[in-house]
């Protein structure tokens, strides 16, 4: 993980997108955004995410469908995912969110609590990350 870790921002509300910018640019992350399925991929492609914060609804797909993508992409593979949705899973899509998210968010979500449940996720990844390297 970079000194300052990039967060892709991932929501068809454009208020959503610069609620969240705001408060993470704040505390020295840098931010990349999105407003659809394919400017996520190909934000992605550019610079790879340490972190995706995506919406479930989204132009050209679902965050689910996003989330398999950079998954399986290099540039996604590492990265903490979190889901935040207004749409409460149950069942099999719970269990699917469950194995594509390091984290599930009911909305709303105020941007300092995302902050919260993000920042421990990113340290033990870059804590994780420096023991496989032998840091």
């Amino acid at each position: 993980m970079s000194a300052n870790p990039l967060i892709l921002i991932v929501d068809d509300d454009v208020d959503t997108r610069e609620m969240y910018a705001w408060c993470f640019e704040g505390h020295g992350f840098r931010v990349a955004l999105a407003a659809s399925v394919d400017q996520a991929i190909a934000q992605a492609a550019v610079e790879t995410p340490d972190a995706l914060v995506t919406d479930y609804t989204l132009p050209g797909g679902d965050g689910f469908g996003l989330a398999e993508t950079l998954r399986r992409a290099e540039s996604g593979a590492r990265a903490t995912m979190i889901l935040v949705s207004g749409r409460d899973f149950t069942g099999e899509p719970r269990d699917r969110a469950l194995r594509l998210f390091d984290r599930i968010l009911l909305k709303p979500v105020l941007p300092d609590q995302l902050l919260d449940e993000l920042l421990p996720m990113l340290d033990r990844r870059a804590a994780d990350s420096a023991a496989t390297q032998g840091l």
